[in-house]
């Protein structure tokens, strides 16, 4: 499996406020992320714990207009080995990543339940990784790149972080107003 493309931006500024990008585009992306594992069988060597948190890294494709909440995932395999190909509910990013290795006499069924967050408040939540920033080499210009988690997701990784960044802005300069 390799990540997808990575994405590299020169953008006008200070580095003080193009890091400040770079910090938005790390914390403040949303991505919708399993957030409970409900297992009904597991007779394969692989302690249930293992499995949730093997779940938990798969990158699943992002659709904003689905509340997170209502989605629901599952899994049921028995005799061969599980892939990101028998998850039924969701796309995932990545087609054919094992999650675990079931022999003939075994069997996994469990169901996996969503919620929606940024990686400030959990790494489980992270779009994109990889993020750096260095000198373009153009005075007054910087350079941010990183790689997103999801294929053909940069757009969107940059316009919420835009849109994170530009929020907190606007609300420190209201509360600069208040004082």
């Amino acid at each position: 499996m390799a990540l997808t493309e990575r994405i590299t931006l020169q953008l006008p500024g200070t580095i003080n406020q193009i890091n400040a990008f770079r910090r938005s585009l790390i914390s403040e992306v949303s991505m919708i992320a399993p957030s409970k594992v409900e297992i009904r069988r597991n007779t394969t060597a692989m302690t249930d714990e293992f499995l949730a948190q093997r779940i938990g890294l798969i990158p699943f494709v992002q659709d904003d207009t689905i509340d997170p909440e209502t989605l629901k995932a599952s899994l049921k395999v028995s005799g061969r080995n599980a892939t990101t190909n028998d998850i039924l509910g969701v796309d995932v990013a990545y087609k054919d990543v094992e999650i675990a290795v079931i022999d003939h006499n075994q069997e996994l069924d469990l169901d996996v339940f969503f919620t929606r967050g940024t990686s400030g408040t959990h790494a489980q939540f992270a779009r994109v990784c990889a993020v750096s920033m260095f000198p373009s080499g153009k005075p007054g210009v910087q350079t941010v790149a990183f790689t997103p988690l999801i294929p053909n997701d940069g757009h969107v990784c940059v316009s919420e972080a835009w849109n994170a960044l530009s929020s907190m802005v606007d609300t420190a300069f209201a509360a600069l107003e208040k004082s």
